[in-house]
């Protein structure tokens, strides 16, 4: 709108130089796909136990809520009746993204911190929330699982102590005392940070 107030009527037009291919951040609606986002350095725990228990819990949530009538929203956990109840409960049929991690963490007997944290990452919202965005789909909720379990099998791959982690700022940016380096192999020539060793 110009100054004087008056109404612009022109069409939108598309810039030039601007494509429709450009990367998808969170969910394709029309093909219910999440491309899946890797896990920050500090995000997951990379010991083998913890990444393990994450995929545990994560995979048997999503069995918990295979079938498009096993998901709900608004309640941690339903009965068929459609009835709140609680998520450990015998009548439990249906339960929300969020108890479907609280279920499964109570039948594995192991923690879920980590695995609501990596589905939280993938739908960039508290998942109670977005569980229960009415134009959420069953579809979209099996996806997030799926990129969830993609990103911290993901972290499987990653070595503990890589010569990248050992040189601080190397993962998220240089710190702003280490001058860039026009040359990215000569980091792999960077020596490894040893910790101090004790006196004798």
């Amino acid at each position: 709108m110009p100054f004087d107030c008056t109404p612009i009527v022109e069409a939108p037009t598309k810039l030039t130089g601007v494509s429709d291919d450009r990367p998808a951040l969170g969910i394709n609606r029309t093909a219910g796909t999440l491309r899946p986002r890797p896990m920050p350095v500090g995000q997951a725990s990379r010991r083998p136990e913890s990444v393990d228990s994450t995929l545990a819990v994560l995979g048997r949530a999503r069995e918990l809520l295979a079938g498009d009538q096993r998901w709900c929203r608004g309640s941690f956990a339903r009965s068929w009746f459609r009835l709140p109840v609680p998520v450990h409960s015998a009548v439990a049929r249906r339960y929300c993204a969020l108890g479907a991690i609280m279920r499964a963490g109570c039948e594995l007997q192991l923690r879920v911190d980590h695995a609501r944290s990596a589905l939280e990452w993938q739908t960039g919202r508290a998942i109670k929330d977005w569980n229960d965005d009415p134009a959420r789909t069953h579809a979209e909720v099996i996806a997030a699982f799926d990129a969830a379990i993609v990103a911290v099998t993901a972290c499987i791959a990653w070595p503990i102590h890589t010569k990248a982690m050992a040189i601080p700022g190397a993962c998220f940016g240089r710190p702003r005392h280490q001058p860039a380096n026009p040359n990215p192999m000569s980091l792999a020539a960077a020596p490894i940070l040893e910790p101090p060793r004790a006196r004798q």
